[in-house]
């Protein structure tokens, strides 16, 4: 985590969060309109921790995600939900 990527409580900034959730997806679903998020956020993450993302599909249309993120600890940072527009 970068000084950019945080508030001054030098915690992470909670958009930074949500777009390092999303940037686990692949290209194709990004290239869709973004319809539903769900975040909970579960932990602080603080300058200088490491963030590890990942992501799994949460249904077979391949268009709802589960996303998590965790610190170096295994900790949960964040948990989230996506939903994106089928393709047109």
């Amino acid at each position: 985590m970068r000084y950019g990527d945080v508030d001054l409580n030098r915690h992470a900034n909670n958009v930074r969060l949500i777009g390092w959730a999303l940037e686990t997806l692949p290209l194709e679903a990004l290239d869709r309109p973004l319809t539903e998020l769900e975040v909970d956020f579960r932990s602080e993450a603080m300058l200088g921790t490491t963030i590890r993302a990942l992501a799994e599909p949460a249904a077979d249309d391949g268009l709802a995600f589960r996303h998590r993120l965790e610190d170096g600890d295994g900790r949960e940072i964040v948990r989230a939900r996506s939903r994106f527009a089928p393709a047109v």
